[in-house]
């Protein structure tokens, strides 16, 4: 039973290294089967957060199921600026992050769409960690990290910032405090 155990840990953490290191790859720029000399971000926990710097670029079509219930879909929200925000329930940063997004999200949800993309996780303890922190924006699982990938995530938390014309204008890697989700979500809604 315990050599059960270790070996779906150990098949569970090999996955999420290497879907991890495909979605760095992808981020820079690389082909399957390259590697980057030096380059060990892949499926971090970031406890202080920094905007990396990029030129905007197309957001990548999102389709999710809520864990509420229905469907939320980027290209719904075109016309409308877009927070989407990378966590975990087993992440510590995430945990100060959540109720920042929520009050900014309780500031903000008439002007700017929230999701919430759980990643890497279980529905039951995401729902669990959605439950005890409140949060009541959008939220939900991508237990595979396809959506992840399709980002380049690189580990959790980390907050995309997508214009009214489906344009990923700024990336946020760590967590999110206030005074920096403000200043943010004040720049979005001036493009």
């Amino acid at each position: 039973m315990r050599l059960a155990v270790v070996s779906v840990v150990l098949v569970a953490v090999l996955a999420f290294l290497g879907v991890a290191g495909y979605a760095l790859a992808r981020q820079n720029g690389l082909a399957a089967g390259e590697v980057a000399a030096g380059n060990s971000g892949a499926g971090k926990v970031f406890g202080s957060g920094e905007l990396v710097e990029g030129k905007p670029h197309a957001a990548a079509p999102v389709r999710l199921t809520l864990f509420s219930g229905g469907a939320w879909d980027l290209n719904d929200q075109r016309g409308t600026p877009v927070l989407v925000n990378f966590w975990a329930s087993w992440c510590p940063p995430c945990r100060q992050e959540v109720p920042v997004l929520q009050q900014g999200w309780q500031r903000y949800q008439h002007q700017v769409s929230f999701i919430g993309v759980d990643v890497w996780d279980t529905d039951a303890d995401a729902k669990q960690f959605l439950q005890s922190y409140g949060a009541t924006y959008p939220n939900a699982p991508d237990p595979a990290g396809h959506v992840a990938i399709d980002y380049g995530l690189t580990g959790v938390p980390e907050s995309l910032f997508i214009d009214r014309t489906g344009r990923v204008v700024q990336h946020f890697v760590g967590p999110l405090d206030e005074a920096t989700l403000d200043s943010l979500l004040s720049t979005l809604l001036q493009q």
